[in-house]
């Protein structure tokens, strides 16, 4: 690919490393979306049959898919081009600080 063989090795070493963390993360996740799916037809099945609702359902773990969020929102920031512009440029006060207000 002409795109990647003209990046530092570096950054290729960068890009390689959270792209893995991300399609960690994406596995992980599409498991867990299985096993919320197969979850939804045995709590569906259990009500039909009358049983408890979770009997034979397999526990979820949302850590992971909260953390793939977060791992993708961090990296979509600086590769959207958004800037952060805090207010007052660093200066201790806030809005309107600098403003003369009346006589003074």
């Amino acid at each position: 690919m002409a795109i990647l063989s003209s990046v530092p090795v570096g950054e290729r070493i960068g890009i390689a490393f959270f792209a893995s963390l991300i399609g960690v993360g994406l596995a992980s996740d599409i498991a867990n979306a299985a096993r919320i799916c197969l979850n939804l037809t045995r709590v569906t099945v259990n009500a039909i049959r009358r049983r408890p609702l979770l009997h034979g359902t397999i526990p979820v773990q949302l850590d992971s898919l909260i953390d793939t969020l977060k791992l993708i929102v961090i990296l979509a920031v600086p590769l959207a081009g958004v800037v952060v512009l805090i207010a007052g440029g660093g200066a201790f006060g806030g809005a309107g600080a600098s403003v003369r207000w009346g006589g003074h």
